[in-house]
């Protein structure tokens, strides 16, 4: 049958059906939920890994390459690249678009549990999930003091920001990360004084090596309980000045 023809002899089916075609779509504009931005999510995983005093190579021979062997077989894994500077390694894993992405967390975590032999200065590997509006943050804070003489110690900002601002902040739904900036880490300088040093016959090795070895945090390995495994670890780091100044460098014994 001819639609002209029909259409023409049934004026009023005609604009019934075109009243009905209006009607379904303006309730369907504003039931559809619009976004400027649609958010499409990568099941991508990033994995990082902190060497303090490592060299870029060193770091991509005793961190890097390790966890990349046994990453290596996650179900579901679509690529794997990674980054390593001084001081840091960068895991980054690309999964299929039809991929859990909590249960390949699930597995990289126990994946990581089972990596051996990395340095112990070196820190736990951690793994965390990222989207695709992690490098786009929804909210910017700024921090200045009310007092003028205190304007420009973007140190005590930071401070300020570490210990009581971001406990609070992390612990709001939703949040995913923060990122910081301004200020300078606190950190706690050794001076040496080379002639005390030399007139206790003391090499320079023997106390870096002191300080290492007293301020590590030493891993015990699993410990299997029924169904669970446990990772247990020594905490040896000095949380005050105090411990590191009672620091014994080096034992002699005494002569009888």
């Amino acid at each position: 049958m001819d639609p002209i023809r029909l259409s023409i002899r049934q004026p009023h089916l005609v604009i019934v059906i075109t009243i009905l075609i209006v009607l379904f779509g303006v309730i369907s504009l504003r039931r559809i939920p619009l976004q400027m931005r649609p958010t499409i999510d990568k099941p991508e995983i990033t994995v990082t890994t902190g060497y303090p005093g490592a060299s870029p190579q060193e770091v991509e021979d005793k961190i890097t390459r390790p966890i990349e062997e046994m990453l290596n077989s996650v179900e579901g894994l679509r690529k794997m690249s990674s980054s390593s500077s001084a001081g840091l390694s960068q895991i980054f894993l690309e999964f299929d678009w039809d991929a859990n992405r909590d249960a390949a967390m699930v597995e990289v975590l126990n994946k990581l549990s089972r990596v051996r032999d990395l340095p112990e200065e070196a820190d736990r590997p951690s793994a965390e999930a990222i989207s695709s509006d992690t490098t786009s943050p929804i909210m910017w804070i700024a921090l200045q003091s009310r007092d003028p003489r205190k304007k420009g110690d973007a140190n005590e900002m930071r401070t300020l920001l570490e210990d009581v601002i971001e406990p609070r902040i992390r612990r709001v739904d939703g949040v995913g990360g923060l990122l910081k900036s301004g200020g300078q880490l606190r950190e706690v300088q050794i001076v040496v004084n080379l002639r005390k040093l030399a007139q206790q016959n003391i090499p320079l090795a023997t106390l870096i090596a002191a300080v290492r070895l007293n301020n590590r945090t030493v891993r015990g390995g699993p410990m299997d309980s029924g169904k669970r495994e446990y990772v247990v670890w020594t905490s040896g780091r000095a949380d005050r000045l105090q411990t590191l100044a009672q620091m014994v460098i080096r034992r002699e014994p005494f002569g009888l």
